[in-house]
């Protein structure tokens, strides 16, 4: 390996790629990956990276970084995000990696809000990206509101990003997409009443004369339990979970039981993490909850989840 080494401080990235060809060397195959990377072979550092990712997974926070830095070098952070979730689920159990992802969580959005911004106005990218049918795209353009003063834009531009807004509440093919669209115009109180695409059907409704889903009992008291387990990465988890189903149910009360609730999201994460054997009766036997309404629950989760549909 110091040979390797070596050759890559007198930048004999070539020479780099024929010692590792065929190897199964941990250190060298991350050695390899990264050759391929400093000669702009991106598409040959993921394909290496992916055919040897039982090996490199023995190093986790190692493999997450450059996995992800290929994706900052291709200017693909919608690709960026789905590797980050994708790591978020690993059973890992490590400080390191705790860190590493809490870091890489900013960092990609920092790297593609930079992106954004050099390329043109942040306020026309997120009217550009709301108008596409890519939910990928809508899901950019969300980001990039939270970046946005609503009121620091002039008269004009502010007319076009509600009207973008008010289009996505009945255009977008994703609920949640529909959903944080309105939550938005929650947040900036637009005092107009709208049309909304809702998981029921179309409704009209003033966006001043409701709440955030993140506002309610419900949701604070769910959390103050999850936090009650004194597990930073289980709490982070379930308020993702939690999110995720609550905006997707979102302006639409849940009505459902408190316990069955906070049981279904937490059987979902430990079964995430591999942390329990438990079959889902035997779990809820033991936590006297409602079998069929922990399955209604986890089936309205599997529909939020728009990567899984």
């Amino acid at each position: 390996m110091a040979n390797i080494e070596k050759l890559f401080v007198e930048k004999k990235y070539e020479e780099i790629l024929e010692v590792t060809e065929g190897s199964k060397d941990l250190d060298e195959l991350f050695m390899r990956v990264v050759t391929f990377v400093m000669l702009s072979r991106f598409d040959e550092a993921q394909e290496c990276l992916n055919e040897n990712s039982d090996i490199l997974k023995e190093d986790l926070p190692r493999l997450m970084e450059i996995d992800i830095l290929i994706s900052y070098y291709l200017n693909d952070f919608e690709e960026a995000y789905k590797k980050w979730e994708l790591y978020n689920e690993e059973p890992y159990f490590s400080q390191e990696m705790e860190e590493k992802l809490a870091y890489y969580k900013k960092d990609i959005h920092d790297h593609e809000l930079k992106s954004f911004k050099n390329d043109k106005p942040i306020a026309d990218t997120i009217i550009e990206y709301l108008s596409y049918d890519d939910i990928s795209d809508n899901y950019a353009a969300l980001r990039l509101l939270q970046e946005v003063e609503f009121e620091s834009l002039d008269e004009i531009k502010r007319a076009y990003l509600i009207k973008s807004v008010l289009s996505a509440l009945v255009n977008s093919k994703s609920q949640q997409v529909r959903s944080m669209c309105l939550i938005y115009l929650v947040d900036i109180n637009y005092d107009k009443e709208v049309d909304f695409l809702s998981r029921e059907g179309l409704i009209k409704i003033n966006p001043t004369k409701i709440e955030k889903p993140y506002s309610s009992r419900q949701f604070n008291a769910l959390i103050k339990r999850a936090r009650d387990e004194k597990d930073s990465t289980f709490l982070d988890t379930f308020h993702v979970v939690l999110t995720l189903l609550m905006t997707y149910l979102y302006p639409t009360d849940f009505y459902e039981d408190d316990n069955n609730v906070y049981h279904t999201i937490r059987y979902y994460v430990l079964k995430m993490f591999q942390q329990t054997d438990l079959t889902l009766e035997q779990y809820c036997s033991t936590q006297a909850c409602n079998l069929a309404a922990v399955k209604r629950i986890l089936h309205l989760i599997d529909l939020a989840d728009d990567y899984k549909n």
